[in-house]
């Protein structure tokens, strides 16, 4: 395996408004890559789930590959997922989605995977 990759994907319960707001879901994409140095070379998109799964997803393609969010509206979660050739900081990640989606009550379970060298 030549190129290395890079996977890290959080799972939020018990979010804040936040996760029902399409412009401010762009902006937190917008935000992880800037803060992680990658650039947007699709997107942000944005789509609104079924009836029966209620919630916006939001993708955007980097130079390196995505970032997404999946947000569960009925049940207040969300999924972060980052995936890049190129390594980045895992923590400025879990940061800011801490700020956006957080209240008192929200738990956060993430997993790293890594393929590589």
């Amino acid at each position: 395996m030549v190129t290395e990759r890079f996977h890290h994907i959080l799972d939020l319960e018990n979010c804040n408004g936040n996760i029902e707001d399409p412009k401010a879901l762009i902006s937190f994409v917008e935000k992880i890559a800037s803060a992680i140095e990658m650039k947007i070379i699709g997107g942000p998109i944005i789509q609104e789930g079924v009836k029966d799964n209620p919630g916006l997803s939001v993708l955007a393609l980097v130079d390196l590959s995505h970032i997404s969010v999946h947000t569960f509206t009925k049940y207040k979660e969300a999924l972060v997922d980052v995936f890049s050739c190129k390594e980045y900081d895992k923590e400025k990640v879990l940061e800011i989605s801490k700020e956006f989606f957080a209240t008192p009550e929200t738990k956060i379970r993430h997993k790293e995977v890594w393929w590589g060298k």
